[in-house]
């Protein structure tokens, strides 16, 4: 039983925290019947800053 929804997960905007770099955006596009990628995206995360711990 599949009850999961596909998506295509986008990631960008690389910057370096301490040495290390990170994606500071992604954006999440459920994907069509031809398992496409959606024009508009349904879920968006952005990151200003990363600290070690």
């Amino acid at each position: 039983m599949n009850v999961g929804v596909a998506v295509a997960h986008y990631v960008s905007g690389y910057r370096t925290f301490e040495g290390i770099q990170i994606p500071t955006r992604r954006r999440v596009h459920r994907r069509n019947a031809d398992n496409s990628a959606g024009e508009n995206w349904s879920i968006g995360i952005d990151i200003n800053n990363v600290v070690a711990v």
